[in-house]
């Protein structure tokens, strides 16, 4: 898994996730945002780009559901957008859109956290 973090605008953290989000990637330890961004990153809004995720095993579920928590707990924002098809047939299955955020785009994704939804 790559993370390629965007500048921000507004205050608005962009992270464009590139690859396959598995196991190795998911693991607790490592937590992949905390690490490139710092743990305080959770207390911010971020936009989560999942175009470039090429697969999505029941780990990197887990990760991206631990990372909602995450920011909620700690008063911050995530909303992924811009499923890639195995995320989206992944998300389908799971109907886990019930409790992650999840935008069509990065326009909506931005409109979301803008209103101050979560």
């Amino acid at each position: 898994m790559k993370l390629d973090v965007r500048p921000s605008a507004e205050g608005i953290t962009s992270v464009a996730i590139s690859g396959d989000v598995i196991m190795a990637d998911a693991l607790p330890s490592e937590e992949p945002l905390a690490k490139r961004l710092g743990a305080d990153c959770y207390r911010n809004a971020l936009l989560m780009d999942l175009s470039g995720v090429s697969m999505l095993d029941s780990s990197g579920v887990r990760w991206l559901l631990l990372a909602q928590k995450r920011f909620r707990l700690a008063g911050g924002t995530l909303v992924l957008h811009s499923l890639s098809p195995a995320v989206q047939s992944v998300f389908d299955v799971l109907k886990i859109q019930i409790v992650l955020t999840v935008a069509a785009e990065e326009s909506a994704a931005l409109e979301i956290v803008k209103r101050g939804h979560s």
